[in-house]
């Protein structure tokens, strides 16, 4: 439930299902909050990175929300793809920045692999020797200590 709540926020929606955000407890057991929020906000940074290395591009329509009340708008804009995707322009972000404007880049969607990538790299702050001696302190002088 920790992951869920920073990740709702972001756009374009994540693609994660329930059973990636339990696959994704289970492999952060040990972790605290620190070391989670830090695991989400290296995770919804991938996408950036992709945007980065990409080599090519594709046109995309998105729905943007209205601003002020006004309608959503249909949108094209440029999202990194493989290069022997059907319908890619060869061209880095710069390329783009320079040829079609910034303002027509859209980053990917936060995956389950952006995760898994996050967490080779990523590891609990806290070893499980100092959560059992934590555990014992609790045992033996209670919460207040």
């Amino acid at each position: 439930r920790m992951m869920e709540i920073p990740v709702a926020k972001i756009q374009p929606p994540p693609l994660l299902t329930s059973d990636n955000f339990e696959e994704l407890a289970n492999r952060t057991d040990g972790f605290s909050g620190s070391d989670i929020s830090i695991l989400v906000r290296d995770a919804i940074m991938e996408p950036v990175r992709r945007c980065q290395d990409a080599v090519a591009f594709k046109w995309i329509e998105v729905t943007l929300p209205g601003k002020d009340g006004e309608p959503e708008e249909n949108v094209k804009r440029l999202q990194p793809c493989s290069p022997s995707e059907p319908g890619c322009l060869e061209m880095t972000l710069m390329d783009l920045a320079q040829n079609h404007g910034p303002q027509f880049l859209i980053a990917p969607p936060v995956t389950f692999m952006d995760f898994s990538k996050t967490l080779e790299r990523c590891k609990p702050s806290v070893s499980q020797e100092d959560l059992e001696e934590f555990q014992k302190f609790t045992l033996d002088f209670g919460q207040d200590g």
